[in-house]
């Protein structure tokens, strides 16, 4: 039983009082009697006036007591847990964060635990109760609503499966908002491990936070060496009060390659390497051997793709926009020049881009993507617009890009060559083609992006990305190293195939050919994660957010706080109207008393 008001229990001084009360005896008054019969009573009654006698039991005395306590009680406001609910509608929100796995007790992890005592709290509820049970990790899910039976209840918090996403009840307050107004006052109870900012709402945390020593696997990257080998590096982090020695083991596409044992200090991060590995694998991935309380964050891996690094070489007097889009594409090295002389004669890229300008020299063994360039017969060049509207056909280089056109000052056309295909037109004619040339991938863009209002629109740089994409066949995925929770968008190229993505658990997802927008959401699992489309296959590895998720610091929930308030409101339903109603029997018993001269 919790006590809302403690100030009224300075009345409990009337108490003795009303005892003193009883105890100071009236003097009785000398009354003459026709018979000694009636001298034993009038003895009495003269004990009984005698003030600081012996004291003598009195029924009225003990039903003021009894009464007076009850008023104080009422003051007080107690609240008893095991009554079920003040009031009809709960709301029980449960963390299930990636810090939620990290160990309680033993083999049970702190969701275990919160959903065992949210359970034990569901049997505790009244039987009109409606509850709603929520998860927090994905920003607020809905397990149950409406639901009114206690099995119902505790089947939708045993339901809550474990993730290894970012984040805490933080993320379903906005939720929890927009189900008080739907319902009105409601009891909630918020299970977690972290600080949570209720900003006005009224709940009671329940901590599941605990100390236990943690290792974190932070990262995975390599670098390669002049013979082909490659050195491996992986960071580790750890979170405890003691130093440590850690055991690391690398693994090449599964296989277990080497261990090695680091030593760090409490609360610090160190580096192991694995030097002069050789190997063809496409995965690499360390992990830490030894057991700790957050098994999860103990593995990290990444890709070993040759996609990665392309390098790009943009030849132009001066383009912002052109520029820019081009470095917000990751994985790229760009290099830039206004000088069409050098090109081809120093290093060689795999990508050129060229903006209102030609090489000297023809570009072999590498894509070309060409805006606006001038005459040439070896483009196909054929005439100058003025004016125009331009229209994207539906082609790999225009996946994604709305239907609105670009209005542009001037443009030039191009007989196609017979490699190609159209994906910009004007009345008909083609102003933009791709294909695949006997040197490499073209594309040709024939006007200025200066003269044209494409710059402006949000389609921009999804063009410029995908043209990037096609030149340098990237595959079927925009990034191949992400963290859990992040999306990952897929390029499917040609999208007339199927697209299936299995996770590392095993779960399989996917977009029929038919979706155009093909935007995948549901990382929420450390490790590889395979895209297929047709007979192309790709991949991309999800790292444990261990920044936000390995670390909970020890007293963080004192940071919850509850506007206009100064006390967590407790679970439980309120004795106050109870002890009222005792309160007015007893009166009533004191008056049926008093009139019958007790």
């Amino acid at each position: 039983m919790e006590l809302t008001s403690l100030w009224p229990l300075i009345f409990l001084i009337l108490v003795p009082l009303i005892i003193i009360l009883y105890l100071l005896k009236q003097k009785g008054e000398e009354t003459s009697v026709s018979s000694t019969l009636l001298w034993q009573e009038a003895l009495k009654n003269m004990e009984a006036t005698t003030p600081w006698e012996k004291y003598k039991h009195n029924i009225l005395m003990y039903l003021q007591i009894v009464t007076l306590l009850l008023l104080i009680g009422a003051l007080i406001g107690p609240i008893i847990k095991h009554l079920g609910n003040e009031n009809s509608n709960v709301i029980i929100v449960i963390d299930n964060s990636a810090s939620m796995n990290t160990l309680y007790d033993d083999d049970v992890t702190r969701l275990d635990e919160a959903k065992a005592r949210a359970s034990s709290y569901a049997d505790e509820l009244d039987d009109e109760c409606v509850c709603t049970v929520v998860s927090s990790a994905k920003g607020g899910v809905i397990e149950g609503s409406s639901l009114t039976t206690k099995r119902s209840i505790k089947s939708a918090i045993n339901g809550i499966e474990m993730t290894e996403l970012a984040g805490n009840a933080d993320d379903s307050m906005d939720l929890i908002r927009s189900l008080k107004e739907e319902t009105g006052e409601a009891d909630i109870s918020i299970f977690t491990d972290s600080a949570v900012e209720l900003d006005g709402i009224n709940a009671e945390i329940i901590s599941l936070y605990n100390y236990r020593p943690n290792y974190s696997l932070e990262n995975v990257s390599y670098a390669e060496n002049e013979d082909g080998s490659i050195t491996v590096l992986a960071n580790v982090s750890n979170y405890s009060e003691e130093d440590a020695n850690v055991d690391v083991g690398l693994s090449l596409d599964g296989e277990l390659y080497k261990v090695n044992q680091l030593s760090i200090e409490a609360n610090q991060s160190a580096s192991v390497y694995f030097e002069n590995v050789k190997t063809n694998a496409k995965l690499i991935e360390a992990e830490i051997e030894n057991e700790d309380a957050l098994a999860n964050d103990n593995k990290s891996g990444v890709l070993l793709n040759a996609n990665l690094g392309k390098r790009v070489l943009l030849v132009t007097k001066g383009n912002t926009f052109l520029e820019k889009a081009l470095m917000s594409i990751g994985d790229l090295d760009i290099y830039k020049t206004a000088e069409t002389n050098v090109v081809g004669k120093q290093e060689e890229y795999d990508l050129y881009v060229f903006d209102n300008c030609l090489p000297d020299d023809e570009i072999k063994d590498s894509s070309v993507i060409y805006f606006n360039p001038p005459k040439s017969e070896s483009l196909g060049t054929k005439s100058d617009i003025e004016s125009s509207a331009l229209a994207f056909l539906k082609s790999e280089i225009t996946e994604y890009i709305g239907k609105e056109e670009v209005l542009t000052s001037k443009a030039q056309t191009f007989n196609r060559p017979l490699y190609a295909k159209t994906f910009l037109e004007a009345d008909s004619e083609c102003v933009g083609y791709y294909g695949m040339s006997d040197n490499g991938r073209v594309i040709v863009s024939g006007f200025d992006i200066h003269s044209s209002d494409l710059a402006l629109k949000a389609d921009f740089p999804i063009l410029i990305y995908n043209m990037v994409a096609y030149s340098l066949d990237r595959g079927l995925v925009d990034q191949r190293l992400i963290t859990t929770g992040d999306k990952v968008s897929i390029i499917s190229m040609g999208s007339d195939e199927k697209v299936e993505i299995e996770g590392p658990d095993g779960r399989k997802d996917g977009f029929d050919a038919a979706v155009s927008s093909k935007v995948y959401d549901k990382v929420d699992r450390v490790g590889l994660y395979k895209v297929t489309a047709g007979e192309e296959n790709d991949s991309f590895y999800a790292q444990f957010p261990t920044k936000l998720e390995s670390k909970i610091v020890s007293g963080a929930l004192n940071s919850t706080k509850i506007e206009g308030e100064d006390k967590t409101p407790k679970a439980g339903r309120s004795a106050k109207k109870y002890l009222i109603m005792g309160l007015i029997f007893m009166l009533l018993v004191e008056w049926l008393f008093y009139i019958k001269e007790y």
